[in-house]
């Protein structure tokens, strides 16, 4: 059975690139990333932002191996609550005609 469990990262780690934070910027215990499955960092990147629905991402830990540190996006319906990875963005759109959710450009305030 899948469990997701959410941390904060410490302080210092929201001034930093994605690509640079890593498990050793987990807020809580380590306890956390030793016994995590998979850990991937979630946040907004906002020099690399186009619409306001967008997340980036970060896999800093996964047990079976491999996309270790891989970097990519995702897209949200804030309606219907589903995510799309940067491939099915064709899919994030189309999807506005059931959900009538907004797909803006993110403008920097």
């Amino acid at each position: 059975m899948p469990v997701i469990t959410l941390s904060q990262l410490k302080p210092q780690a929201g001034r930093e690139d994605l690509q640079d934070v890593d498990l050793y910027q987990l807020q809580e215990s380590s306890a956390i990333s030793a016994t995590a499955d998979c850990i991937i960092i979630l946040g907004k990147d906002e020099d690399k932002m186009i619409y306001e629905n967008q997340l980036g991402y970060k896999i800093v830990k996964n047990r079976l191996g491999g996309r270790v540190g891989q970097i990519g996006k995702l897209y949200y319906d804030s309606r219907s609550l589903k995510m799309y990875d940067e491939v099915e963005q064709d899919r994030w759109m189309a999807d506005i005609s059931e959900t009538n959710d907004e797909r803006n450009l993110y403008s920097r305030r």
